[in-house]
């Protein structure tokens, strides 16, 4: 956690930051120890109160997001990328050089559960996605004839109407047609999340298999659009809504090397008709121009 949201460590040299240093804060920490590292027996009266063994051991914990990633770090057996989706859609992209991040592109590095510098990417596509398709029903079905309707007329969200993300410093707005009907108000939405979320991938080099995960993961029209957009070989989505509570608890068997479990992955069908390139490509010219 102390990697994750502070200027208290140094990602690539695993120690405390000069911050800490020239400010003498050492002292003030406790001993360090590892997300998995048993700390004890429950308290006796905690264990009573909420009919927990007396038996039952207390793990350091972890941060919610790397909770997520450990899951898949812990019981994938090749090599990934992430896209953990939800209010943020925070990336992980594991095998890129710590030099390529884009600080003015809100990229950063994170730490692993192993403690190993973990490069990332983030944006509020979730925060964006409700704002957009504002006055419509969530449930509103999308079909494939209102994204291609978005293709077709050109039909675009432009970054960014949230803090953050890969366009810190554009506003966001529209261009093109408006769409007339609720289902082509979603698609133009997910089409928009799904880009914004391929262009934060392709800022990361994401390679490996790309596994999706969340609150998206359940929205097949953002799965295959973004397995059409990406550059990664194969894409699955894991339908379980409880992967960082399951990367959490993986933490109590992460020594026992013998002990994995069996993840629900389902391949995604990439969708990408052909005018989606160009349709992509004139988002990019104009979200340069904005940039």
């Amino acid at each position: 956690s102390i990697g994750c949201h502070t200027h208290l460590w140094n990602v690539s040299q695993r120690r405390f930051s000069t911050l800490v240093e020239a400010m003498d804060w050492q002292r003030l920490f406790p001993p360090m120890r590892h997300a998995y590292d048993r700390l004890g027996p429950v308290q006796p009266a905690l264990a009573a109160e909420y009919g927990l063994e007396s038996s039952c051991q207390v793990h350091a914990g972890i941060h919610d997001s790397n909770g997520n990633y450990a899951l898949y770090l812990r019981h994938h057996p090749r090599p990934f990328s992430l896209v953990s989706t939800g209010t943020w859609m925070v990336l992980f992209s594991p095998r890129l050089p710590l030099d390529r991040l884009d600080k003015d592109r809100d990229t950063m590095a994170m730490v692993n559960v192993v403690g190993e510098p973990l490069p990332t990417a983030r944006f509020m596509g979730g925060r964006e996605y409700d704002m957009l398709i504002d006055g419509v029903d969530r449930d509103t079905p999308v079909s494939e004839d209102d994204i291609m309707w978005v293709i077709h007329n050109d039909s675009f969200v432009l970054p960014s109407f949230t803090p953050g993300g890969p366009y810190l410093h554009c506003k966001g707005g529209f261009a093109g047609p408006q769409p007339g009907e609720p289902g082509q108000v979603v698609a133009r939405a997910l089409l928009y999340i799904a880009i914004m979320t391929a262009t934060s991938a392709k800022m990361l080099e994401m390679d490996g298999d790309l596994i999706i995960d969340g609150g998206f993961a359940n929205n097949p029209w953002f799965c295959r659009l973004l397995a059409g957009l990406s550059d990664c070989e194969r894409c699955y989505v894991n339908h379980d809504s409880q992967g960082t509570a399951l990367g959490a608890a993986s933490l109590a068997v992460w020594d026992q090397r013998d002990v994995t479990w069996s993840l629900q992955l389902n391949a995604v069908e990439p969708f990408r008709p052909e005018p989606l390139d160009k349709h992509v490509r004139q988002w990019r010219n104009m979200t340069d121009r904005k940039n």
